[in-house]
């Protein structure tokens, strides 16, 4: 649940701010690391 909820804030801050794709990748990949 608190992963999920995480991960959702993050992609939404990085929707939010128009950040480039590969910054997101990068977010995205660092988070799963973090996760697992």
């Amino acid at each position: 649940m608190k992963k999920t909820v995480i991960f959702i804030l993050s992609l939404s801050i990085c929707l939010a701010s128009g950040k480039p794709q590969k910054q997101i990748e990068k977010l995205m990949k660092s988070l799963q690391d973090q996760y697992q």
